[in-house]
């Protein structure tokens, strides 16, 4: 099917892919937590700063497109 983590990105589903330690987070639990509390703290940051309004506006905006149903298939 070819799904990946950058491909989910790329089509606009998430906004960051939170890369694993080298052989894989199984290996190294440590490193997979701290890696995911930094992006998770920066991405709540981020969040914080922006009003209710802009992130309603992001998240319609954003998605919206993906909830179109044309009756032709395109």
């Amino acid at each position: 099917m070819g799904i990946t983590s950058d491909r989910i990105r790329e089509q606009g589903f998430l906004d960051e892919v939170v890369r694993e330690p080298l052989g894989g987070g199984h290996r190294d639990f440590k490193m997979i937590a701290l890696n995911l509390k930094e992006v998770l703290l920066r991405h709540l940051a981020e969040l914080k700063e922006q009003s209710m309004d802009e992130l309603l506006e992001k998240t319609l905006s954003t998605h919206y497109g993906f909830w179109v149903f044309h009756e032709d298939g395109k």
